[in-house]
């Protein structure tokens, strides 16, 4: 991975990795736009995956972490899980230098979005497996 890796960056892409490069000067930050696989206009920023690589994390359980990384950027997303923001979804992965080592880098998996018709397949492919 890249010190700072941006793909189809866009203005809203570019405050979300200045906020974390803010927060976490010594890291390595993946930051990926995934609006072009849900329901949104072509050219939208509202579904991101972060993988956040940091000395910082050491010692921190992962939900210290993704506090961290939360406090960074919390205005632009939506408070509460509803209202309006900048975006929509935010997956975040956080690491140490360490973990990442061991894990190859490591990879963030984001969950699929019920706009986007992903949920709805997972659930009836999981009911057809259930069923025999």
């Amino acid at each position: 991975m890249s010190e700072n890796s941006i793909l189809q960056s866009g203005p809203v892409q570019a405050q979300l990795l200045s906020r974390i490069k803010a927060a976490f000067p010594d890291a390595s930050i993946e930051l990926i736009n995934e609006s072009s696989q849900h329901s949104v206009p072509a050219g939208s920023e509202s579904h991101f995956k972060a993988l956040v690589v940091t000395p910082r994390f050491e010692g921190l359980s992962r939900i210290e972490r993704q506090r961290l990384v939360l406090a960074a950027v919390g205005d632009l997303l939506p408070a509460g899980g509803g209202g309006r923001a900048a975006i929509h979804a935010f997956t975040m992965r956080c690491l140490t230098v360490a973990e990442s080592e061991q894990l190859g880098g490591g990879k963030v998996v984001s969950p699929p979005c019920a706009s986007s018709g992903q949920a709805d397949e997972q659930l009836e492919n999981a009911r057809k497996k259930t069923v025999t």
